[in-house]
């Protein structure tokens, strides 16, 4: 394998690798309720199957750049066909002849006769220049692209044909077995595809929760910042303005609870179910304000 061929093999497996581990983190995101993060995912997926799909595009088309010169036999086999072959000329005369002004009037001005007669020779002679140089380069052009259709010099056979060996007896119990494997195996590939896509589904519908509430909800968050130490209770409050959107028009109320300089806890009052809780720690950890960013350490929610 030559260093062109690795260089290019690296790159496809570089780009399958992208292509599966994007894929994989928007479906995680989505199942998350973390949207611009599954966003982005969404984007490096998209350019890595572009780039693939461009790739092997224009492999292709190297491939065909590359192929082997046509056979000099060939070509100039094909080259002496198109040479016979009978070319229709037609007459740039023909309208000056009694069988195209039947029924018709003659031409009677000279003016007009002398005109054409000129134009016609003239056409003719291009004509004639045009077919002696651009045909014959064109013929062969055309037996090269025909060249490279021809069969082999030796014909498609190169020797004696081996006569066929008789299938063994059992052979067709081997191919019932490897149709049934084959058959256990896209049933299960479609089972689990069947199972992680409702999964997901089920993870990433919006549905209501049970009427029935715990009486409290609390969401431990980390709050890191680049710049400075803003007070954490505000930040955390910032975050609970930005997210309150997600539970909808649900009855809560949020407390915050500061934990040292790194840290605070949302306490939601009555709290909340396993649907909203998704949803709003998705928020929460996917949010963006100004220089800060936070992770839901855990959640606990109190029966009542």
């Amino acid at each position: 394998m030559n260093g062109r061929a690795l260089v290019s093999g690296l790159q496809r497996l570089l780009g399958g690798v992208v292509l599966a581990v994007s894929g994989g983190y928007m479906l995680i995101y989505l199942y998350r309720w973390e949207w611009n993060r599954a966003i982005i995912s969404g984007l490096f997926f998209v350019s890595a199957e572009i780039a693939l799909a461009s790739s092997m595009i224009l492999r292709r088309l190297r491939s065909l750049e590359q192929q082997p010169a046509a056979r000099p036999k060939a070509a100039a086999a094909a080259y002496e066909t198109l040479r016979r072959a009978e070319v229709e000329r037609p007459n740039p005369f023909r309208w000056l002849t009694d069988a195209t002004n039947a029924g018709t009037l003659p031409v009677l001005v000279p003016v007009l006769i002398g005109a054409g007669a000129v134009l016609s020779a003239i056409a003719y002679v291009v004509e004639r220049i045009a077919e002696a140089t651009a045909a014959p380069a064109f013929d062969r052009q055309v037996a090269q692209r025909l060249a490279t259709m021809a069969p082999p010099p030796a014909g498609l056979l190169s020797g004696p044909v081996d006569p066929v060996p008789a299938v063994a007896a059992n052979g067709a119990r081997r191919r019932g077995a490897s149709l049934i494997r084959l058959i256990v195996m896209l049933t299960t590939l479609a089972v689990l595809g069947w199972m992680g896509g409702n999964a997901l589904v089920e993870g990433a519908q919006s549905r209501p929760d049970p009427a029935e509430r715990p009486a409290s909800t609390t969401i431990d968050l980390a709050i890191a910042y680049r710049r400075g130490q803003p007070p954490t209770t505000a930040t955390a409050d910032a975050l609970w303005l930005a997210c309150r959107a997600t539970l909808r028009s649900l009855p809560v109320t949020a407390e915050v609870e500061a934990h040292g300089t790194e840290g605070a806890a949302l306490v939601l009052r009555p709290g909340v179910g396993r649907h909203a809780l998704r949803r709003l720690t998705g928020c929460l950890g996917d949010v963006r304000l100004d220089l800060v960013r936070a992770d839901v350490i855990r959640t606990v929610s109190v029966a009542s």
